[in-house]
């Protein structure tokens, strides 16, 4: 959360629902299905140094999709929310929602 919201004090009880809100519709949809990421393969240790090796990047909704574990009605499922997603959109409405809460966050108290 603090990549998207920054170091700011949220001490305002109004911000709870606004930002849970964002968190659980925009921002989590985003990070699951556009956002890759790494993971450690292997981590070795020769002498002093350590030498990381990583797999290729890929989304947490890829990493599903690989995976035997996952039944198939599962990955369909996943295929058609990614198909109904655009990234654009969904950034567009982090960025309104994350202006809502730094405005109600920076409104004088009464």
């Amino acid at each position: 959360m603090r990549q998207l919201l920054g170091y700011d004090r949220f001490d305002k009880p109004e911000l709870v629902g606004l930002i849970n809100d964002l968190y659980k519709n925009e921002w989590s949809v985003f990070n699951n299905y556009f956002c890759p990421t790494l993971k450690l393969k292997e981590k070795l240790k020769i002498n002093s140094r350590y030498f990381k090796t990583y797999e290729l990047p890929k989304t947490p909704c890829q990493r599903l999709m690989n995976s035997e574990h996952i039944i198939p009605d599962t990955k369909k499922h996943l295929l058609e929310v990614y198909n109904s997603l655009n990234p654009f959109t969904l950034k567009r409405k982090i960025e309104e929602k994350l202006k809502v809460i730094f405005a109600t966050l920076r409104l004088p108290a009464i």
